[in-house]
């Protein structure tokens, strides 16, 4: 009896809704189930029926233009949700923040270098 192992990669490259559907129907058409990929968090997530397999999977994905994200030893990083760390969108809010933190502050508080425009086009 086959075990069904769900498998997350991380995928770079992908940066629209048709990024992620094409990489959906690639992995649909090489026989993988439950293909869901999401494009905002860099993640294609399937159902993987043999170990085996992975390597396929990270081949068709490969081929498709999109990179799996490897670790210094090549080999695929298989993330789970119980792993440590920020994602990229995190990471993408944590540095704009700053930035866009004086850009609401102007709306409350009445320091005139917040309501320059040049301040505000800098930021």
């Amino acid at each position: 009896m086959e075990t069904l192992k769900n498998i997350t990669l991380k995928v770079e490259g992908m940066n629209c809704a048709s990024c992620a559907s094409t990489i959906t129907k690639g992995l649909e058409k090489k026989g993988y189930e439950n293909v869901n990929v999401n494009f905002a968090t860099g993640e294609a997530n399937f159902i993987l029926p043999d170990k085996t397999q992975l390597q396929s999977a990270v081949d068709t994905i490969d081929s498709l233009g999109y990179k799996v994200v490897r670790d210094l030893s090549g080999h695929t990083h298989n993330h789970t949700h119980e792993e440590g760390g920020i994602s990229n969108v995190e990471k993408k809010f944590y540095f704009t923040l700053p930035f866009t933190i004086p850009l609401f502050l102007h709306m409350f508080l009445s320091i005139s270098f917040l309501h320059n425009p040049v301040f505000q086009l800098i930021l």
